[in-house]
């Protein structure tokens, strides 16, 4: 399950939880889990994804 998304800056980080309902600026990325709880059956994690990588052409 995803519960936010954001982006993160050479000096800060933005994330938005995917309720719609909780928007954060942040001075580190890493300071999102912060944000987001952990429950019985999740685990919160920050996933990144490298945007120069690029699909292999089989």
């Amino acid at each position: 399950m995803i519960a936010a998304w954001g982006m993160s800056f050479d000096e800060h980080a933005y994330m938005v939880k995917t309720s719609g309902d909780s928007q954060y600026f942040l001075t580190d990325a890493d300071n999102a889990l912060n944000y987001v709880h952990r429950t019985a059956n999740a685990t919160p994690n920050l996933v990144w994804a490298n945007p120069e990588a690029t699909a292999s052409e089989d």
